[in-house]
C-alpha cells in the first residue's frame, strides 16, 4: 500500500496538513505524533521505560493548550 503512494501523494498530503494545522501549530503535532509512535513502539515490545512517561505526557499537552489560549487573547 505505501509503495502506490509516490511523490505526488506526499506532497498532497503534506499541503493538507499545512492547511489544516497551520504553519505555527505543525512543529508541534509532529512532536506529539512522534512521541506517540516511539510510546506505541515501546508498549508493544514491552519496554518498561515508556509505560512511566504518562505524567510528563500530560503536562506537555497541558502546557501547550496554555500556550494556544494565551495566544488567542
Amino acid at each position: 500500500m505505501l509503495g502506490q503512494i509516490g511523490v505526488p501523494g506526499i506532497i498532497i498530503l503534506l499541503v493538507v496538513c499545512l492547511i489544516a494545522f497551520g504553519t505555527k501549530n505543525l512543529p508541534s503535532v509532529g512532536r506529539t505524533l512522534g512521541e506517540s509512535l516511539k510510546e506505541f513502539k515501546g508498549a508493544i515490545s514491552g519496554d518498561e521505560k515508556y509505560h512511566d512517561n504518562k505524567g510528563k505526557k500530560e503536562s506537555i499537552i497541558d502546557e501547550h493548550i496554555l500556550n494556544n489560549e494565551e495566544r488567542k487573547g
